[in-house]
Formats: structure tokens, sequence, C-alpha cells
């Protein structure tokens, strides 16, 4: 789909519409207790994000995965809440954020062996793998055990945010 509409992709105002789009949908879920939909339309208006600003104006060497995955695997109510009055500019959700905003915001372990309920913990207590700085763990003992099947993806994303790397300095 990225070739039939190249067009699309490469155009920072119309994913920044379609950004849009989502986040209002994603607002509407979120006040009406449909966390998940909110959730799913957060990762993708992010995710749009993300793109313009590594792809198309170069602002970015990496997307930032954890944050994608974060928004897009459960979030905790607080991030949610949070990502969304950050990017809308009614006040809609003020009363919402008063509600969640001394909730912890909680960061997912990588590990699917992890002991905490849902592999969330605390964010701040998270620790992001040194080579790729893709995936979080909650502890250092997580990602020993969880390395076997990181190993398999790490250097790979290493090698191409490398291989991006090199093109994003070269085009400025």
């Amino acid at each position: 789909t990225r070739e039939e509409y190249a067009n699309m992709w490469n155009s920072s105002s119309v994913l920044e519409n379609m950004s849009s789009i989502f986040l209002v949908l994603g607002t509407e879920y979120l006040l009406r207790g449909y966390k998940k939909a909110a959730s799913n339309y957060a990762s993708l208006a992010y995710c749009f994000e993300q793109h313009i600003a590594c792809n198309l104006l170069k602002e970015r060497l990496t997307m930032n995965w954890p944050k994608i995955n974060e928004l897009f695997f459960d979030p905790d109510e607080h991030t949610l809440v949070s990502f969304f009055k950050k990017r809308i500019t009614c006040s809609c959700l003020d009363t919402k954020y008063k509600q969640v905003k001394s909730i912890k915001k909680l960061g997912l372990c990588y590990n699917i062996n992890c002991p905490h309920p849902g592999r969330q913990v605390k964010r701040s207590l998270t620790k992001c793998c040194s080579l790729c700085r893709r995936v979080n763990y909650c502890s250092r003992e997580c990602q020993v055990d969880n390395w076997h099947i990181h190993k398999l993806y790490c250097c790979s994303y290493v090698e191409r945010d490398t291989n991006s790397n090199k093109n994003v300095i070269a085009n400025r």
C-alpha cells in the first residue's frame, strides 16, 4: 500500500490531517469510556507524527517504537489522557485529567514472562535496551530472561537504524 499511496505517505500535510482525525476519534472514544479504541487511535496518530518527523522532515533519526507500543498495548489511563490532552486544543479532557493525574504512568516490560501484572511497571523504573533502544524492561532480570528472543531482532534494528541515520545525515 505504500507504493499505491505514495503521494499520501510523502505528504506531511495529508498525514497531519489524518493524525488530527485519529486524535479527534480517540478523544471521543476516551470520553465515552472505550479505552482500547482510544489507545488504537493514539498509537496511529503517534505513528503518523513519528513518520513525519523521521522520514519526511528528518527531525528525528528513528521512530520512538517504545512509545508507539506503549500507546497501543494497553496504556494506563494517565498516559492515554495526557497524550490526547497535549495534542488537542479544547478543554474536554480537563476533568478527566484531574481524575487520572495521580495515577502513576506505567511502562510495558517486553519480557513475556515478566512477573508484574499485565507486564506493566512504573514507567520511571523501566530500562531500555542499550543496543537498539526499541524495547523496555522492568528489570535487568527480565532483560536477561528475554535476550534469547530479543537478540533475534536487536541487531537488525541497530543495522537498520544505522543505515537510516547515515541517510538522514547525508540529506542534511
